[in-house]
């Protein structure tokens, strides 16, 4: 039985990173940030065809681009034990980044992070499936 993800993508923003000597004047660089978001069922790090079409869309608009680099970063609902949500976050963030290695993405472009449980206060029952997640942040830098 595969159980369904669902799928929020958010606007794009700019950022700008500062470097170089300040004597000498700086560099800046214009860094991009598409964050993309897979929420998950209860205990469930299956990515559906809807998901992996998600996937397929940020990946044909970041593979040309030399400079692109990936954070993918998983949560869990606080259901369970900080043990088993620290597991779960752990393989749904490695999932995302096996999909990226198989469209053509080496390793060093992609950073996982397990984060477990979210840490919020005054949660309640409905905020749950908002929690179940992986963020995919992308992260273009342009000289």
């Amino acid at each position: 039985m595969q159980l369904s993800v669902s799928i929020i993508t958010s606007a794009s923003s700019n950022d700008t990173l500062q470097s170089g000597n300040s004597k000498q004047g700086s560099n800046e660089q214009k860094a991009m940030f598409h964050p993309t978001i897979l929420y998950f069922q209860t205990g469930s790090d299956i990515l559906d065809s809807q998901a992996l079409l998600l996937i397929d869309k940020m990946v044909s608009d970041t593979k040309n681009n030399t400079n692109v680099s990936f954070t993918i970063s998983g949560f869990t609902d606080p259901a369970g034990s900080e043990t088993y949500n620290q597991t779960l976050s752990e393989k749904r963030a490695e999932k995302v980044k096996a999909e990226l290695i198989k469209r053509g993405f080496s390793e060093n472009q992609l950073i996982t992070k397990a984060l477990g449980e979210s840490k919020s206060a005054n949660i309640s029952l409905t905020d749950y499936p908002k929690m179940r997640k992986v963020e995919i942040k992308s992260i273009i830098v342009v000289n």
